[in-house]
């Protein structure tokens, strides 16, 4: 049987992994100048309060507010092959003004 402490381990490393990677593009890096609001593409199980907690976890920082959308997969035809991509999950983050999250930009 595990432990009440093994168990929270297991709960908080369950939450953690529904952040899958912060989005960036153009819409999200005006988002974080202007509003201070982060993109994250999370897991379609993920709960707003899940998504709050893990954010919260993972980057120490006090979260706003959550919001959170399904991105419906496109569908490509390649020829006579008709496929559809996958759907996921987005979430933006709204944090207080003056706190920033550290993000690695892409080039």
């Amino acid at each position: 049987m595990m432990t009440p402490t093994a168990t929270m381990q297991i709960q908080e490393q369950r939450v953690l992994e529904l952040i899958e990677r912060p989005l960036l593009s153009e819409k999200s890096g005006a988002l974080r100048k202007t509003t201070n609001t982060y993109v994250f593409r999370v897991k379609c199980e993920a709960s707003k309060a899940q998504i709050k907690k893990a954010i919260e976890k993972l980057y120490d920082v006090k979260v706003m507010r959550v919001n959170s959308l399904v991105m419906r997969g496109q569908v490509r035809r390649r020829g006579m092959h008709i496929s559809k991509q996958s759907n996921f999950k987005k979430a933006y983050v709204t944090l207080p003004q003056g706190v920033v999250i550290p993000l690695q930009e892409q080039n």
